[in-house]
């Protein structure tokens, strides 16, 4: 779109409708159709386009033409319907093809002339049509109270059904696997029924009024959350000015057991019983931790006073602490050679240290884990004993603990590169 300025310079704006019409107001305001149904107002100084689709009853036909009056009032055309809009308080009259509100079949789509004295020339078809603007729709809208008539559940009246006991038009108690709520409503101004209009909110549901168009007045939600809601409903007059007076119904759904407040106490104690018992191992693993700490630290103790009762030790204190460990760990192996449980955890209590510690300690002296560490020993006391002709791979296994032979022999090709037979074999070759 495309404006000419005072100073005969072009500006232009960036406007992402397909628009099939515009008209300019007395107060300067740019009205536009569009080829869907939309009816927008511009105002160029402020660069905001502004959608009145709802508020003046706009149901997706194509706009054809729009024309502002004197009165500022808009009056916009599609195929068959006429609307005559006042955007300051929100009213508006329709007038159709179809009822006889207007004589003509259907309006031409390029057909309209405003005269110099204000009345609106619409062609059609059969013929050509005249309105008279006027400052009617600028009048106090009259008093219409808007009665709630039905309120249904899927399909079955809570008012008039079963549950009409505890409800009524002006409160009801939902269940809470209650769904498919549909309100129902009316002016009974049966009269002008198909000029009325309706708006509707259900509060902290709907963010704004919807409007309803013409010719119904219902209101559908599928489920509702837990909580007291108040939907609200109002009307037009006959003459589509909006009723002050705003008809309340109060709606609570109530809690399913697992929403209750008994539930959530629930809910809170087994949170604080995880978090309680959470807290509980996090202390007990930082005490044995401690515990273990202390132990190791008792033993490294010690060794360290057998160290300061030798004299004339030619190593630094720390290489000195590491013999004795190491004495001491591979001492522990050989007096449980025999042994087929004796593993890991078992070293650790023998060393009087933890097993993490244990596993560090072996491993920054030997290169080994203590599982390998204990497998080494064995291994090397294995390939002694067969160094004796008179007993067998069998008998050497069992005497270290191993009664699985094919496990035992394993272990020993990996420690020495043969398997015991041969290494026997060898040895008697010899």
């Amino acid at each position: 779109m495309f404006q000419t300025t005072a100073d005969e310079k072009l500006r232009s704006f960036k406007l992402d409708k397909n628009f099939s019409c515009l008209s300019i107001a007395p107060d300067w305001i740019l009205w536009l159709g569009t080829c869907d149904g939309g009816v927008y107002s511009y105002d160029p100084s402020e660069n905001k386009l502004v959608s009145y689709n709802e508020a003046c009853g706009m149901n997706g036909n194509q706009v054809n033409q729009i024309v502002a009056d004197a009165y500022n009032h808009i009056w916009i055309d599609t195929n068959q319907k006429l609307i005559e809009f006042n955007p300051r308080n929100g009213s508006f009259r329709t007038y159709l093809t179809t009822d006889g509100s207007i004589l003509l079949h259907r309006f031409l789509p390029t057909a309209v002339c405003q005269a110099k004295d204000g009345n609106i020339y619409w062609g059609g078809i059969p013929g050509i049509c005249m309105v008279t603007p006027s400052n009617g729709l600028e009048r106090k809208a009259s008093a219409v109270k808007t009665k709630i008539t039905d309120i249904k559940l899927q399909g079955a009246s809570l008012i008039f059904g079963d549950r009409k006991g505890s409800n009524s038009i002006n409160r009801i108690e939902l269940h809470p696997d209650d769904q498919n709520l549909e309100i129902s409503f009316s002016s009974l101004n049966h009269r002008y029924a198909s000029k009325i209009r309706y708006a509707y909110r259900l509060i902290g549901v709907d963010k704004a009024w919807v409007y309803v168009e013409g010719g119904k007045n219902s209101a559908f939600y599928n489920h509702l959350s837990k909580g007291t809601y108040t939907f609200q409903v109002k009307a037009t007059d006959e003459n589509g000015l909006w009723s002050k007076e705003v008809t309340e119904l109060t709606i609570r759904r109530l809690p399913a057991f697992y929403e209750t407040w008994w539930a959530y106490l629930f809910y809170v104690l087994i949170v604080m019983g995880i978090s309680g018992y959470s807290l509980y191992l996090y202390l007990k693993r930082i005490d044995r931790k401690n515990n273990e700490m202390w132990a190791d630290s008792k033993e490294m103790i010690k060794m360290r006073t057998y160290l300061d009762s030798k004299v004339n030790l030619p190593e630094p204190e720390f290489v000195q602490l590491d013999k004795l460990l190491l004495e001491k760990a591979v001492k522990a192996v050989e007096d449980n050679l025999t042994e087929p449980d004796f593993d890991v955890t078992a070293l650790a209590d023998a060393m009087n240290m933890s097993r993490s510690t244990l596993t560090r300690k072996l491993k920054a002296i030997t290169g080994r884990t203590p599982l390998d560490f204990i497998r080494n020993i064995k291994m090397k006391h294995a390939r002694h004993m067969l160094e004796d002709k008179d007993k067998s791979v069998t008998e050497v296994a069992a005497t270290l603990g191993y009664f699985n032979r094919k496990y035992f022999t394993t272990c020993f090709k990996e420690e020495f590169g043969v398997t015991p037979s041969e290494f026997q074999k060898s040895q008697h070759e010899k």
